[in-house]
């Protein structure tokens, strides 16, 4: 029927209305952002990035004498390139586009 909507649930408990053109690029969106990703190779290049910043951490705080939040945060990049390098970079880089009908946003 023309005219209907698909309703969803949002993060927040928001009810979402989508009609069917937007449904459609929203399936293709999320299908385009997974397929193909390797979620083992993502989480152990997580893991090992993490530990070798963790090492840099640990031994910046030896040698140093202080624990330099930069430092901190420069881990914390290291195990999210980490992870996305092992997901072959699958991700959106569209965040709240509007629904053309205005009916909501997907992702």
């Amino acid at each position: 029927m023309k005219g209907e909507t698909r309703k969803f649930s949002g993060s927040k408990g928001e009810i979402l209305d989508f009609c069917d053109k937007c449904y459609r690029e929203l399936s293709l969106a999320i299908h385009g952002m997974t397929h193909g990703a390797s979620y083992s190779r993502a989480i152990f290049l997580g893991l090992t990035f993490g530990i070798v910043g963790a090492i840099i951490w640990f031994l910046s705080v030896v040698l140093s004498g202080w624990q330099l939040g930069i430092v901190a945060i420069g881990v914390g990049l290291l195990t999210g390139l980490g992870v996305s390098i092992g997901s072959k970079r699958k991700a959106n880089n569209k965040r709240d586009t509007p629904c053309p009908k205005g009916q909501g946003f997907y992702a």
